[in-house]
C-alpha cells in the first residue's frame, strides 16, 4: 500500500482545515490486487462497523470502520442528508484519482411509532467508511482511505492508525466457524392469522368507501435461534440463494439490517438513470409446466396488473420533473425470483442537471409498491393500523459518490438481528379483490428469502 500518497492526502487536507478552520475528508484511491469481499467479510464478521453492498449491477462494496457520518432526523432527513453531502465532498481532498464514497440508509416513515428494535439506526444515515473496497465489472478493484481532518489533527499518529487498522482487516485470521446446522424458533405467534386478517378487512372497507386505491400493508416475525446468527454465513446464502437481488447488510453496535432485495429505487450512472416498478406477485411453480401456468396467471390477473399499473403511473409521474429522455417498457413481463415471480416496469433515462440521486430518492419514496395510493392517506392509514416499527424496512438503501453515481434499492426481503434473535419483515399490495389468506401466504412466501438464509 502507498502509505506516501495517504500521508500527502491528510496534509493536503489538514492545510485546508486550517484554512477553513472546520474539518476536512480526506480520500485516497489505491489499486490493489482483488480481494475476495466474502473472505474479507468471514475475516471481521463480528465487526460492529460493517457496511456491505453487493450490487445487481455488478458494483460491490464492503467498508470498514467509519470515516465520519452524516445523520438527520425528522421529515427533511433526505435534504439535510443531501446538503451535508454536498458540502462535504465540495471540501474534500482527493488523492490518486480517489472520489469519496458513502453508504448507508433511510427509515421508510418517521412518523411511524419507533421501538428499541430499531434504536440503533439514525432516521438517516450515510456512513464514509475509513477503508472501503470498491470494484464493478469493468473496471480493477479501488482501495479507497478516508480520514476526517481537523486543524488539530495529529497527522502522523492518524497514518500509524490507519495503516494499523488495515492490517487488522487484511491479515486477521478467519474465526472458528459456528456449527453449520442453526435452529429457529417462531416467537410471539399468538393472534398471528387474526391480526393479519383484521388489517388487511381495515384496508379494504377504506379501499370500498374510496379512502384508498392501494395500501401496502407489512408484518413481521420474530426468531430465536439456538446459536449466535453469523453475518457472513447469511451473507453467502443470500448471494448464493437470490442471484437476481442485491445482496446488503448495515452493522451498528452489533445490530445488523440484511436483506436480499429485488427491487430498485434509483440508480444513477454519468448522468443516466435506471429504475422500476415492481408489483403484482404469484409464487414460483415446482416444475416449468407449473411455474409458466403460474407466470401466464399473473399476466393476466386483472388485479395485479391493475396493481402494478398503478405503480408504474405514479412513478412515471414523478421522473418527468425530475429526469428527461424518459424510456420505459411497452408492457410488464415476468421477474422471477426463487420463491416468487413479479410483474416488472423498467425505465430508463437522462437526470436533469441540477438534480442529484439523493434529490431523486427524496421525491420517489415511498413508491406505490410498498407505500399505497393516494400516498398520504395511505401512509396515514400505515401508522393508525399496521402497529409495527418498520425502521429501515422497505425504506431506500444504498451507496453515492462525489460524482453523482450511485445506487438506492429498496429494503425489501430483510431483516434485522442481534446475537440469537432475528425479526423478519414482509409486506404485499391490498386492493380491490385482495383476498386475505392469499395475501398471507404471499407474506410467508417473502419471509422464506431470509428464514433459509439464517438456518439450513
Amino acid at each position: 500500500m502507498d502509505f506516501d500518497l495517504i500521508h500527502k492526502s491528510l496534509v493536503l487536507a489538514q492545510e485546508k482545515a486550517k484554512q477553513l478552520n472546520r474539518h476536512v475528508l480526506s480520500v485516497t484511491r489505491l489499486s490493489i490486487d482483488p480481494p475476495n469481499i466474502l473472505d474479507l467479510l468471514e475475516k471481521n464478521k463480528e465487526r460492529s462497523d460493517i457496511n456491505l453492498w453487493l450490487g445487481n449491477s455488478g458494483h460491490s462494496l464492503i467498508g470498514f470502520g467509519i470515516a465520519h457520518e452524516l445523520i438527520a432526523k425528522g421529515i427533511n432527513r433526505f435534504s439535510l442528508i443531501s446538503d451535508a453531502w454536498k458540502a462535504l465532498i465540495s471540501d474534500a481532498i482527493t488523492t490518486g484519482n480517489g472520489r469519496p464514497i458513502a453508504i448507508g440508509g433511510f427509515r421508510f416513515d418517521i412518523h411511524q411509532c419507533h421501538s428499541e428494535l430499531w434504536k440503533d439506526f439514525p432516521d438517516a444515515v450515510l456512513t464514509i467508511p475509513s477503508i472501503l473496497i470498491y470494484s464493478n465489472l469493468t473496471k480493477a478493484n479501488d482501495l479507497i482511505i478516508s480520514d476526517l481532518v481537523t486543524p488539530q489533527s495529529n497527522i502522523e499518529n492518524r497514518l500509524i492508525e490507519l495503516k494499523k487498522f488495515w492490517t487488522q482487516i487484511n491479515l486477521k485470521k478467519p474465526s472458528t466457524p459456528l456449527q453449520s446446522t442453526v435452529k429457529c424458533n417462531l416467537q410471539d405467534e399468538t393472534n398471528i392469522k387474526e391480526n393479519w386478517s383484521n388489517l388487511v378487512h381495515q384496508a379494504l372497507d377504506d379501499i370500498r368507501q374510496q379512502k384508498l386505491t392501494k395500501v401496502v400493508i407489512a408484518r413481521s416475525i420474530h426468531l430465536k435461534t439456538d446459536q449466535p446468527i453469523s453475518l457472513s454465513t447469511v451473507i453467502n446464502k443470500l448471494r448464493s440463494n437470490n442471484p437476481k437481488a442485491c445482496i446488503f447488510a448495515f452493522s451498528r453496535h452489533h445490530s445488523y439490517f440484511v436483506g436480499a432485495t429485488p427491487e430498485i429505487l434509483f440508480s444513477a450512472k454519468s448522468g443516466y438513470f435506471q429504475t422500476m416498478a415492481l408489483a403484482g406477485t404469484a409464487p414460483r411453480g415446482n416444475t416449468p409446466e407449473e411455474d409458466y401456468v403460474l407466470g401466464s396467471k399473473l399476466l393476466r390477473s386483472i388485479k395485479d396488473v391493475t396493481e402494478h399499473a398503478l405503480v408504474v403511473n405514479t412513478i412515471k409521474d414523478t421522473l418527468t420533473s425530475l429526469c428527461s429522455d424518459i424510456h420505459m417498457d411497452d408492457n410488464p413481463s415476468l421477474h422471477k425470483l426463487p420463491n416468487v415471480q413479479h410483474l416488472i416496469t423498467n425505465f430508463k433515462g437522462q437526470i436533469k442537471s441540477n438534480k442529484n440521486i439523493l434529490d431523486i430518492i427524496s421525491q420517489l419514496h415511498p413508491t406505490p409498491a410498498v407505500g399505497g395510493i393516494p400516498s398520504k392517506t395511505a401512509m396515514s392509514f400505515l401508522r393508525d393500523h399496521e402497529k409495527i416499527d418498520r425502521g429501515w424496512y422497505a425504506g431506500p438503501v444504498g451507496w453515492i459518490d462525489s460524482d453523482g453515481n450511485g445506487e438506492f434499492m429498496v429494503a425489501l426481503r430483510s431483516g434485522l438481528f442481534k446475537d440469537k434473535q432475528a425479526t423478519l419483515f414482509a409486506g404485499c399490495g391490498i386492493v380491490a379483490g385482495s383476498e386475505c389468506e392469499s395475501e398471507f401466504q404471499e407474506t410467508h412466501l417473502k419471509f422464506t428469502t431470509m428464514i433459509n438464509a439464517i438456518k439450513n
